[in-house]
């Protein structure tokens, strides 16, 4: 689906995206997918495990009534390949959700991630993008209204306080534990052996 089909399109939200829906508009070479794959088994992990834990109060703006029918992976996809953006905006997207959660004790879980998800990519999209689409365009791709991306994108910047940078350090840590997991998951389903994709149920700031 070109630009000009997403501005004519009829706005959604993300409850009408379906993960059956092929509206992809590029190829995606093999490590790409990986890391796409790796970070999704990683979100959908702890989600999972924080399945009944209580959220902090001052992020509930983040949270959907009820889970999206789309998985993580699917929307994650979906972002990429519409946004038409870097491998190293995914792991910058990454890296500001980690922030997020540390900085606000925010529990990560299958109401909150999708918004959390779209809001962290389309600031790293602005951060760390030469061309980058408007945020209307943002907002068809992700399922939000306009003025509710808005909203979430500055609730989002002072929550990590604006702090964007990422020394070349903390990104490389980052996509080496990226790879180390992404190899350790191709080991897995190689021996068929029924352990947890993510072993030892990693949280996002032990990747720090």
């Amino acid at each position: 689906m070109s630009e000009t089909n997403l501005q004519s399109k009829k706005e959604q939200d993300i409850h009408s995206i379906s993960s059956k829906e092929t509206l992809y508009t590029r190829d995606i070479d093999s490590n790409d997918q990986g890391i796409i794959n790796i970070i999704s088994m990683l979100l959908t992990n702890i989600c999972e495990d924080n399945n009944n834990k209580i959220q902090n109060e001052i992020t509930k703006c983040f949270e959907s009534e009820t889970q999206p029918f789309i998985s993580i992976e699917d929307y994650i996809t979906r972002l990429y390949n519409f946004s038409k953006s870097n491998e190293s905006t995914i792991i910058a997207s990454l890296i500001y959700i980690d922030r997020f959660c540390q900085n606000n004790n925010f529990i990560l879980t299958k109401y909150n991630i999708y918004k959390l998800i779209l809001t962290s990519f389309v600031v790293a999209m602005k951060y760390n993008e030469d061309f980058i689409y408007s945020m209307d365009i943002f907002s068809k791709i992700g399922g939000l209204s306009l003025s509710e991306l808005k909203k979430l994108e500055l609730k989002f910047l002072f929550m990590i306080q604006f702090d964007l940078y990422i020394t070349k350090e903390l990104y490389e840590n980052y996509y080496n534990n990226l790879m180390d997991l992404s190899s350790e998951t191709e080991e897995i389903e190689e021996s068929e052996e029924n352990e947890d994709i993510i072993s030892v149920k990693i949280k996002l700031n032990s990747l720090n």
